[in-house]
């Protein structure tokens, strides 16, 4: 239960960093643009 609690958590934690990393690279993009 504590394993997959804390896989779950991790794989929100990435998720969020993936999409933060998404937004900043088009903001970037649309910025150079």
């Amino acid at each position: 239960m504590i394993l997959l609690s804390e896989i779950a958590l991790w794989v929100i934690y990435v998720s969020a960093i993936i999409k933060i990393w998404k937004l900043k690279t088009m903001w970037v993009v649309f910025r150079i643009i």
